[in-house]
């Protein structure tokens, strides 16, 4: 492409450094009226190269705070490429879109500003979204991508927040009586931005009518923060181990039930997402998790032998059948089971009065999958929950 040379002898005054090593890495400079945000991609003794991009107060603050990667916050759809002699003094410089670019002159995926902070996201929208998720595959690509992967894509993510963060209570509900707003989705690769639920009150608070576990109409939104907290937090812990190898049959078992909500959007050796990331926003804070290809297929295998062995399901009842010492669950997956558990257990269960329909409990047992409802053969007595 043809360089520009209008701007050579101008020179350029860090106005903000971000970053420092052996001089300004990435730096903030004022450019007539406007912000930009540089970052050196390469050098040598005749000359420095550097790439820039419009910026703003916002996204400097998100990058420092720790909501955005640095590559973050060079995602505008034009950017230049600078040569500077050794004194920021401008020789020449090339506009180019985002499409143009080599790739190596991007800042690497997910890499914060510091030192120490986690993985962050690639992208403002997902930094500051209830709840973020994106991928990337040698199949995903923000220029173009075959139908049928984006639709399939979107589907598994909607199932799959639908059932991470629903109350219990509010399991398999339809978009009548609750439903997310998704900002637009972002292709680089595949980025996708949920707002706070929109709740219908009234379908809810009907929803709980028959529950053990009463809701206040206030914290209901509460609640969906509070399994999205969950969530985090047990993928904090499952994600840790796989990184370190291997998961426990003991943990696959207990976290069972997150390791099933997520099998479809998280890559697992056998399908098109090579990485997977979960974020969210709260209270000025960015909590963000990445899944890489190997991590991914460890939570698979994970789950797919925590499958062959007794697991633990936590759900509601849905039905009783006191002659077949059965009951239904919808289980936090989002799944009906019909649980079959022995007689002398099943009367133990039956004589505490808080067991009845939207009794809210723990059972341990053998999974079978169905196509119109899993069974599970219980072990032991299952655990009411307050």
């Amino acid at each position: 492409m043809p360089s520009d040379k209008t701007l050579s002898g101008n020179i350029i005054t860090p106005a903000v450094v971000l970053y420092e090593f052996d001089g300004p890495q990435i730096f903030v400079s004022r450019m007539g009226f406007v912000d930009v945000l540089f970052v050196k991609v390469d050098d040598d003794d005749d000359f420095e190269r550097y790439l820039a991009t419009y910026t703003s107060d916002g996204i400097i603050e998100a990058v420092l705070n720790g909501n955005i990667s640095v590559r973050g916050a060079f995602l505008h759809e034009q950017c230049w490429i600078v040569d500077t002699d050794g004194y920021l003094a401008i020789r020449e410089c090339w506009l180019c879109s985002r499409d143009d670019l080599p790739a190596s002159y991007l800042p690497d995926r997910n890499v914060a500003i510091r030192v120490g902070f986690p993985p962050l996201p690639n992208s403002m929208a997902q930094a500051f979204a209830f709840f973020g998720m994106g991928f990337q595959g040698e199949q995903i690509d923000h220029r173009s991508m075959r139908f049928s992967i984006l639709k399939r894509i979107i589907d598994e993510s909607h199932d799959a927040a639908r059932k991470i963060l629903s109350p219990i209570y509010l399991s398999g509900s339809r978009s009548s009586t609750f439903d997310f707003t998704v900002a637009q989705p972002e292709f680089g690769s595949l980025i996708l931005s949920i707002k706070e639920p929109t709740i219908n009150l009234q379908r809810a608070i009907k929803k709980s009518a028959d529950s053990t576990v009463k809701p206040q109409v206030s914290n209901i939104q509460g609640e969906f923060v509070a399994q999205r907290s969950a969530f985090f937090d047990a993928m904090d812990e499952i994600v840790d181990e796989a990184e370190k190898g291997e998961i426990s049959g003991s943990l696959a078992i207990e976290r069972f039930s997150v390791l099933d909500q997520i099998q479809n959007v998280i890559p697992t050796g056998e399908g098109i997402i090579e990485d997977a990331e979960f974020s969210s926003y709260a209270s000025g804070k960015t909590a963000s998790l990445l899944v890489r290809e190997e991590v991914g297929a460890r939570l698979h295998r994970a789950f797919k032998t925590a499958e062959k062995n007794p697991i633990i399901e936590v759900g509601r009842v849905e039905i009783v059948n006191a002659r077949r010492n059965s009951f239904v669950l919808l289980s936090s997956r989002g799944r009906l089971v019909t649980c079959y558990i022995e007689p002398e257990s099943f009367a133990n269960l039956k004589a505490d009065p808080r067991f009845r329909t939207g009794a809210r409990l723990s059972v341990r047992g053998l999974l079978t999958r169905r196509v119109l409802r899993d069974m599970l053969s219980v072990d032991g007595t299952p655990q009411l929950l307050s």
